[in-house]
Parts: structure tokens; sequence; C-alpha cells
């Protein structure tokens, strides 16, 4: 049947109810309903019906706002230890459940916990004063409908405007164009997920909301595998197709898989009893403040589009928010040059980095390398080479953790550098191999020596080194040197046996010998190094130094004077060594 009308509903016109052949079907393709997958019309319905929906928005001053649900507004979670703390009023995380909603799903004894995002309340009631309300989530429609209740339990401010993913077309992206298909100019989107709405410039992104420590976003499964590349976003982006069967099917395998895992091994109790071996302090903290600062992001855009529209002559075009958002978001980090160090991956791209994308969106400028323009150094950890450069700047280049540029993003203001500072290794106070390890002396025994330096008579040192100097063809040899050999003669081949002094030392001699037998002293510990040499010296007697003689190169004849001088030179070298021991 030729049928004209624009609205069809399953294969019939939604007016005369006729039957439509699969070419009528086709051409009248746009779904534009929340609730209903089978009602569609034609384009030219599309733009009416957009016309009027913007005709009445600016009469009342408002824009479109679409709000994601789960770690947006809310938290959620299957994990039974929350239901525990609830109901235990002396559980250290109990004041901290008051704002839990829990509720069942028709058909399902499982059990939700969700976490309201704090000021969701007055969020909700200002922002509706600016936009008209829709959800768009990943959930189920019986979820998205539970959660709806929760937050606007009058039904006052979404009404029927609620999107999930059993009637959207798509469970890996979500779409404008799904709702808006003709025009997007006056819709706004608040999502904490940037890559399912692949990069629109009517995103504003919010930094997620993880209330439930470690449980992340229960319908995950449901959407784009979140990866470090951006991409630019597409300028007419269609409606995704309805993924197939067996994608489904695997992505309800992994929620399941989520369910047991958290109502089976209970992560927020794992993680309490984790934390309390380190500090005794509650898991559970909701100082988050996030949706305070999104209100006034929210208004700035809602009076910048309407102070453009009441400017608005025939001459000008029509406001925007697609060009109104990203100008915005340029200035925040304007006059900023940032390099990155040990975030991006070596065999990516830098300028492909969604870091780097993400900044250059803010306004900053993103260099290679360290230059006398750069303000801000990304990095990872400490030591690379980029760190230590920058250091050598002062403060002229912060160096701040990539926690730094999220958070400066997600709050649309640059956050104190001072709270991001990239902490550096302390210095062990241990040695860990102390036998290896040299010792200062000069360090150690600073203030110990201090005393005995104080207490040294130099009269004496005086006296000491004269007597020494005077002992004329005396010879002090370096017992602890393998390589020198001693002028008494040969080694001794005998075996060397310690003996016992009188006074408690240990003394040495050497068997099977035909050399008389030496006692070596060893020096008393309390006594000055000067004296114990002094001691030693004495205790081996005089050396053959003195009857060492040298052959005149003409003909072999002794020479005094050359045994003069050596004497004479050894004992300046003598004088230098006790001179050093005394220093």
């Amino acid at each position: 049947m030729d049928c004209k009308h624009e609205v069809q509903f399953n294969g019939l016109c939604a007016i005369c109810g006729a039957i439509l052949e699969s070419s009528e079907i086709t051409e009248a393709g746009i779904n534009m309903s929340h609730d209903l997958k089978g009602l569609t019309v034609s384009r030219k319905e599309a733009e009416r019906l957009e016309k009027e929906t913007a005709e009445r928005l600016r009469k009342d001053k408002k824009l479109s706002l679409i709000l994601d649900l789960d770690q947006t507004i809310v938290h959620a979670t299957w994990d039974p230890t929350v239901g525990e703390w609830m109901d235990d009023e002396k559980n250290a995380n109990h004041s901290a459940t008051e704002d839990i909603r829990k509720f069942t799903l028709a058909g399902s004894p499982l059990v939700y916990y969700i976490k309201l995002r704090p000021g969701l309340s007055e969020f909700l009631e200002k922002v509706s004063q600016l936009y008209e309300l829709h959800i768009y989530t990943m959930g189920t429609r019986h979820y998205a409908e539970a959660v709806a209740r929760e937050i606007d339990p009058r039904g006052t401010m979404f009404r029927e405007r609620i999107l999930s993913r059993d009637e959207s077309g798509s469970v890996t992206q979500k779409t404008l164009q799904r709702l808006f298909p003709c025009d997007t100019s006056m819709v706004v989107v608040l999502d904490d997920r940037s890559d399912v709405w692949s990069f629109s410039p009517n995103l504003i992104k919010i930094k997620p909301y993880e209330f439930f420590v470690g449980t992340g976003d229960i319908n995950s499964p449901f959407g784009p595998k979140q990866t470090e590349k951006t991409e630019e976003p597409k300028a007419d982006p269609e409606v995704p197709k309805p993924d197939d069967p067996p994608t489904l099917a695997a992505q309800t395998r992994e929620q399941e898989a989520m369910v047991e895992e958290q109502t089976q091994q209970r992560p927020l109790a794992q993680k309490q009893t984790e934390l309390n071996a380190r500090q005794e302090r509650p898991l559970l903290v909701d100082d988050d403040r996030e949706l305070y600062t999104m209100l006034k992001i929210l208004s700035e855009v809602h009076s910048r589009y309407y102070k453009a529209a009441d400017s608005q002559t025939s001459n000008t075009t029509a406001p925007d928010v697609k060009e109104i958002i990203p100008s915005m978001k340029s200035r925040i980090l304007k006059g900023l040059h940032l390099v990155f160090s040990g975030v991006i991956p070596l065999h990516q791209e830098p300028s492909q980095s969604w870091l780097w994308q993400l900044a250059i969106s803010f306004g900053a400028n993103c260099e290679l390398e360290l230059t006398g323009k750069v303000t801000h150094l990304i990095a990872a950890k400490p030591g690379t080479s980029k760190v230590k450069a920058a250091l050598k700047y002062g403060k002229r280049i912060s160096i701040v953790t990539p926690a730094w540029l999220v958070d400066s993003t997600s709050r649309w203001a640059i956050q104190d550098e001072a709270l991001y500072g990239l902490a550096q290794p302390s210095t062990p106070q241990e040695i860990e191999n102390p036998e290896s390890t040299p010792l200062d002396f000069e360090d150690a025994f600073e203030d110990a020596d201090n005393s005995l330096v104080e207490n040294i008579d130099w009269d004496e040192a005086d006296r000491e080194v004269e007597d020494c100097m005077n002992e004329s063809g005396t010879d002090v040899i370096d017992t602890d040197s393998d390589t020198v050999e001693s002028p008494l003669g040969p080694p001794f081949k005998g075996k060397r046996k310690r003996y016992a002094s009188g006074d408690g030392e240990d003394e040495e001699s050497d068997e099977d010998s035909d050399q008389p037998r030496i006692r070596i002293r060893r020096p008393s510990r309390s006594r000055s190094p000067l004296s114990a040499r002094r001691a030693e010296t004495a205790q081996r007697g005089r050396s053959h130094l003195s009857k060492v003689t040298t052959a005149n190169s003409s003909d072999g004849s002794e020479s005094p004077s050359n045994e003069s001088d050596s004497s004479s030179s050894f004992l300046d070298d003598l004088a230098g060594e006790l001179d050093d021991e005394i220093d």
C-alpha cells in the first residue's frame, strides 16, 4: 500500500495502520523515542519535531542535557558487604552509608546498592532550571528506571526521557543522533567517559565517581574497551548499528562474572581488611565535590549560549554549544607549555596520546623536549633524564604527576602544583651491604675525634717526631704490602706461631728457621698512632740500611756520600708519613 504518512511503528503506519513495504520502512527509519524501539519517523518529520523542541526550549530559556548514570551521578555495586555495614551501627563505615539506596530488579533476587554522588539533589534541582534533562545509560531499562526513581522520586525532572541499552540500538557506543538526529546545537552531554561518545565536542567529561573502592562501573562490559588512543570527533557520526547477538552474549557473560566476583569474593571487605593492617580507618570516604564544579560549568555554557542568542541578528549564525564548549576549554591551560616524561608509551606517537590531546583540547602547548618556554613537566616517575634536567631550572618548571593534568581538566581550573609534586626517592638510612661499603671516617668520627684532638699535647708530639728522626738508619717496612721485599733477608720459610706477651698482647714468631726469633708487639689501642709506630720501630731494632753501599760507576768503591743521601731521603719520606699521621 502506498502510504505517505511520516510515522511508523513496527512495519505499520502509525496514522492509518497500513502495512508497509520494506522500502517504505527504510525511508522512515529515524528512531527519536526514548522508550520505544519500533517507533520511527521520516527525516522530514524528525526535522519538524526538533524545530518544535528548539522553539520550546528557547522560549523557556533552556538547553538539553544528557546525563550518564554510572560513575557520573551515582556509583553502584552488588557487594553484600555494603548491606552489612548499613545494618551495623558500630561499624566504622556505617556513617558513610546513610545516603546509599538499595533495590532489586524484577525477576532477580540480586541486590543493587546505589550511592548518590555528593550534592546530586542540589545539582539536579538547579540544573533542571537551565536544562531539559535526559538519561542515557548502558544499563538495562529496568535498572535505569529504578535509579531514576531514587534520584527523582516525583518523576518531574526526567519524566519519560530515559534511554537505556535496550532501546539505544548499540551496547558499545552512545550517539547524540539517537535522540537528536538533525540538530545538536543545543545539546550538552555530561559523562565520565569520552570514548563512548567518540570524543564529541558536545561532551563535558566529569571525573569518575568511585565511592565503592575498586568496584568500577557495573555496566562497563556494555561499552567500548577503554584504550589510551583518542580519535578526532566525527563531523556527522552515524547512529550505531545494533550489536550482533554474539557480542551481546559475550558482554552478558562478562557482567555475570562481575556479579559473581562481587557477591562471592566481597572485594570491599577484603580492602577494609588490608587497610586495617596498615591503619585503622574506614574504607568508605565521601569527599567528592565534582558536581558543584560541573554546575558552574553548565551554568556558564547556558549563559554564553543565550547571551549569543539574544544578540543574534539576521546576519549572524545561531549559537552552537559545539563551539561554546571547546572555546571555554581552550582557555583553561592557555599559555602553558607541557612536556611528558615516562607517561607516553615509546611505541606510540606522542601527539596521538590521550594525555597529549587532552592537554591540547584545553589550550596547552605540548613540546617534545625541554626548552626555556616549558612551564610543566608531566612525569610518571623520578630519575628520568628530563626530570633531572628540569630540576636544574629550579622553580621555573613545575614537575608534577599526570594526576595534575587530569584533575585540572576535569575541574576546568589549574590545580595547585604543590599538591601533585613528583615524590623523590628517599635516601636509605641503613647500609644494605656493610661488608662491601667503604666507611667515611671523617663523617663517622667527626664528633668523637674532636675530643681526642683537643687533648693532644702538641709539644710532646713534636719531641716524639724529633726523636724518631734522630734515629739514623731507622727504616719503616710496609707490612701490609705483598710486593715489597724486606731488607732483613729472604722471607721466613717456617711456620708462624702466635705468642701471648706478658701484658696480654699477641706476638708472632717463625719456627724451623735459622733466623733468630723476632717478636713483634702489637701496638696497644690506647696509644696514639705516633707512639704505636715508634714502639713498633724500636722493637724491630736497627736495620741494615746503614751498611748498604753503592758501587762507584768507575771503580766499584763504596760511596759514603750516596749512603748519607739515601738515608737523608728516607728520613724525609718518614717525616712526611709522620706528618700525615698526625694530621
